[in-house]
């Protein structure tokens, strides 16, 4: 299994990557992530330690679908962190899984961020930036509220 998922993340990390520093604009500053398999049902990470799990019993794919979504999670607090402290954890966890759909428009996600992902969708197609979706997403999570 983890030889499989190595060999997978070979083909298709580097394009992964390269797709993540290009909407956000910045280089991923982690020299190293660790990835561990786990049974649990949630698929944990730690920016600040650089690890992430994947599901053991995830099919290959779902496995590398996964890591993306985390190293998406990971680019968004290195591009956002500041922010974090202004607009509150909730906001800001919000707005990091709907941000995940930028690069996996096909993923569900959490059904209260349905509507700003398919807002941030529309946008990114627009030419908008990282750090404008960010501002677009504070301006419509408020109108909510």
């Amino acid at each position: 299994m983890k030889k499989a998922l190595q060999t997978a993340w070979e083909k298709k990390g580097c394009s992964i990557v390269s797709e993540l520093e290009e909407l956000y604009e910045t280089k991923i500053r982690l020299n190293k992530i660790k990835v561990y398999l786990t049974t649990f049902p949630i698929i944990p990470y730690h920016y600040n330690k650089g690890w992430l799990m994947v599901n053991y019993f995830a099919p290959l794919e779902g496995q590398i679908d996964n890591i993306e979504h985390e190293l998406n999670h990971f680019f968004f607090h290195q591009k956002f962190a500041a922010k974090k402290d202004k607009h509150g954890h909730d906001l800001f966890h919000e707005i990091k899984e709907a941000f995940t759909a930028l690069t996996q428009p096909e993923s569900r996600g959490y059904p209260i961020n349905k509507k700003l992902r398919e807002e941030l969708k529309e946008n990114l197609k627009k030419g908008k930036s990282a750090e404008e979706l960010f501002e677009l997403s504070i301006k419509y999570k408020d109108k909510k509220r």
